[in-house]
């Protein structure tokens, strides 16, 4: 087994249908979490850094 030091930013970007009488009704529902948790998708988590770890069996004495 190997062992990864991994450095990643997450960035959530969801996307969903809401039904409102103005953009800006839109975006308070969206603000005040009235959107279903179910009608978000989850879009990027980026990958900043990945580099193998190198690990010493110590021995103790």
């Amino acid at each position: 087994m190997r062992t990864f030091n991994v450095t990643f930013t997450e960035r959530k970007v969801y996307e969903a249908v809401v039904e409102a009488e103005t953009m800006e009704k839109a975006v308070n529902k969206v603000r005040n979490c009235h959107v279903q948790e179910e009608d978000l998708i989850e879009k990027d988590i980026t990958i900043n850094d990945l580099r193998e770890v190198l690990v010493k069996e110590q021995q103790f004495e």
